[in-house]
């Protein structure tokens, strides 16, 4: 995190699960060359943060990381508007965060295909999620084959939709990770009247590492909604 006085905003990133917050550097470098700062913290177990690798307590530790880093952020940049940007699990944090820290916490927060409800080709059988429910409990450390199908998600998301923030979940209509009926449901119900929602064609889950024709038009349209909104 660079210092910096004429930015014209600070975007936070909260990457999604086995993730880190470098992946996507060259979509951030669009966004740096834009005039935005761009802050980012990697989750508990992932990237270069303490703790066993790719083992996170609870999502409830991760929303208390982010909202630790943000109040860090806003407290260094006291005079410059705060969004969130978070893809999949990093939107899910990002949803619960705003629930969690009311309407004050941020100014603002785009929404990467968030794990609000898990797509039916990466949902396993109900035998094998109460299996993984009983090895949670038990042996929650225990090492298993790495896999990238489902992520984590959680009722508790539906606390958002009475969270009055400006939000928008851009999700892609090929995403076989989490649906986008997930996030259209999350657009229809958030009291916000300042919400927009935008499928990309052929989109996958990692919209900020599609072919060029798809990344193109999430950062365009992202570099776009903070000039509008940085403004406001």
């Amino acid at each position: 995190m660079n210092s910096a006085s004429n930015v014209k905003a600070v975007v936070i990133v909260l990457h999604g699960i086995n993730s880190h917050s470098g992946r996507n550097n060259k979509f951030m470098v669009e966004v740096l060359e834009h005039g935005f700062l761009v802050a980012g913290i990697d989750h508990e177990g992932m990237g270069r943060s303490d703790g066993r690798h790719g083992y996170f307590s609870s999502v409830h530790t991760l929303v208390d990381d982010a909202i630790a880093f943000i109040d860090l952020v806003k407290a260094k940049y006291s005079q410059k508007k705060i969004f969130l940007l978070g893809s999949s699990l990093g939107g899910l944090i990002i949803l619960h965060a705003l629930s969690k820290g009311g309407p004050k916490l941020v100014d603002g927060a785009i929404i990467l295909c968030p794990a609000t409800e898990i797509h039916e080709a990466s949902r396993p059988s109900h035998l094998i999620e109460t299996i993984g429910r009983l090895l949670h409990e038990y042996t929650p450390k225990l090492p298993l084959v790495t896999a990238n199908r489902g992520k984590n998600s959680s009722p508790e998301v539906a606390a958002f939709v009475d969270a009055d923030k400006q939000a928008d979940p851009p999700h892609g209509t090929a995403d076989r990770t989490c649906r986008v009926t997930g996030s259209a449901a999350l657009h229809l119900k958030t009291r916000s009247v300042d919400k927009t929602f935008k499928t990309y064609e052929g989109g996958h889950h990692d919209l900020a590492s599609e072919p060029p024709h798809i990344r193109d038009a999430v950062v365009r349209d992202f570099v776009v909604w903070l000039e509008d909104h940085s403004k406001l």
